[in-house]
Formats: C-alpha cells, sequence, structure tokens
C-alpha cells in the first residue's frame, strides 16, 4: 500500500487570526476525510510547540508537527523525533545584535510561553527577557526578528544569511533564525523517511515554505501567493482544502 503525507503550513495557509475559529471548517473536513483514507497530515511551520492552540481548538489532528522551522520534530503525541537547538552564545549575539532594530521572538521548549525583547499582549502570553542567559535551563531552538516591512526582513534575511552558523527564512515581515542545516524542505526529508512515505504533497504562502515545497512531490501554494512561491509550486488553490480534491 502507498502511503502518503501532506505538509501544510499554519500561518496564512491552515490558520487565519482574522478568521472566527480560525481555522476554515471545509479545511478540517478536507484533513480529516485524508487522515481517515490512511493518509498522514501533519503541520510545517515556523511556530513553537506553545503556538498550537488554534489547531487545537479546532480540532486539527496531526500525525506529525515540524515546528521552528525544522529544528524541532515531534510525533503525533508530540514526543520529540528530532531537535536541533541553537548553540546560547550565538543565539544570545542575535539577540544583542538586532534587539533595538526588531520585535523579537526566542523559540524554546516551552509548552506554554514565548519569550520576547519587549512586553507584548498576544497569544501564547510572552515573557519579555534582557538576556538569553536567563533562560539557559531550556533549549533555545530558534529567534524570530519582526520588522515593519517585507522589504526590511528581505535585507536582514541576506544578512544573517552570511553567518556560517545559523540559516534566516523571511516569512512577510519576519525572518525566523535557526541552526544552519534546518529547514523545512530537510525536516520534511526526515519525516518522509521515519515514517516510510511514498508520496509527499506540501501546501504554503510565503518565502519560508520554498524549502518544503522544494522536498515534496507534489507542491500547492494560493493563487495570491508572492510569484517566487508560485514558481515553485504544481498548483494554485484557494483554500488548503482545495490540495485534497486534487491530490
Amino acid at each position: 500500500m502507498i502511503r502518503r503525507a501532506c505538509f501544510s503550513d499554519i500561518d496564512g495557509t491552515l490558520s487565519f487570526h482574522d478568521l472566527p475559529g480560525h481555522v476554515r471548517l471545509e479545511d478540517r473536513q478536507a484533513i480529516a476525510a485524508f487522515r481517515q483514507t490512511g493518509g498522514l497530515f501533519g503541520v510545517c511551520s515556523g511556530r513553537p510547540l506553545c503556538g498550537l492552540k488554534d489547531l487545537d481548538e479546532a480540532g486539527v489532528i496531526c500525525d506529525f508537527y515540524i515546528l521552528v522551522s525544522g529544528a524541532v520534530i515531534l510525533d503525533r503525541d508530540r514526543q520529540v523525533i528530532s531537535e536541533t537547538p541553537m548553540d546560547l552564545q550565538e543565539a544570545q549575539a542575535l539577540f544583542e545584535q538586532y534587539r533595538d532594530q526588531a520585535y523579537i521572538i526566542v523559540q524554546t521548549d516551552r509548552s506554554d510561553a514565548l519569550y520576547t525583547n519587549v512586553a507584548v499582549e498576544q497569544k501564547p502570553p510572552t515573557i519579555p527577557i534582557q538576556s538569553l542567559h536567563e533562560i539557559e535551563a531550556h533549549r533555545i531552538y530558534g529567534i524570530s526578528l519582526v520588522v515593519k516591512t517585507e522589504e526590511e526582513a528581505a535585507s536582514l534575511t541576506k544578512a544573517i544569511n552570511q553567518n556560517p552558523s545559523v540559516e534566516g527564512f523571511q516569512n512577510a515581515n519576519s525572518v525566523d533564525i535557526v541552526k544552519r542545516g534546518c529547514s523545512k524542505g530537510n525536516a520534511v526529508t526526515l519525516v518522509k523517511e521515519y515514517f516510510q512515505i511514498d508520496k509527499t504533497a506540501g501546501i504554503g504562502d510565503s518565502y519560508n515554505d520554498l524549502s518544503m515545497l522544494e522536498a515534496v512531490d507534489a507542491a500547492f501554494t494560493f493563487v495570491d501567493s508572492p510569484d517566487s512561491v508560485k514558481q515553485k509550486a504544481c498548483h494554485l488553490v484557494e483554500k488548503a482544502a482545495d490540495l485534497f480534491q486534487i491530490w
């Protein structure tokens, strides 16, 4: 029997902040139907473990979770399959370098909160810190820099990728930074091997999904995605549920 798996980005693909319940009913139903046929479904996101509440509340069941741009991979029970933390000193250097230029989000192994450089009311809750040494008891998987424009994020991504120890992935007006070697695409390959998957499809909406789209057999994005993302896709769709009608 051929084993199939679908990989989906979260923000702007599966979950929408301005949508009541965040996840479309038809997307939830399509995922559930796909899983009932024996297909595996999982998310492939820059979000950390503490950022899954909207999916949980919507009843989206995943067979695996690729989080923090591939730095963490979890199974259905959210047990670790693979993890690649950042070096504390390297992460601290980035925190100090960009603390006055961006809103910084630090992704760790905490399941209940994010760490940030400034206090912000949001979900999941944030805990402001002045130094990463305050949280050295936790594994630090990634750092995100949120700036005002996509152009600024693109410039930061280019600068960050001059560093041989880390890698930055642009997601609209933010940059997700992880240890070099981590990526959504590499994580897709690892999940394929771990679950012995034969055929894969993936869907995402932004620049940080490019490596995922390159790693799957059937790549999907949206009709209003950036041109560089559409160029990597086999299919352009209106919503995530459309993937399961086509593939």
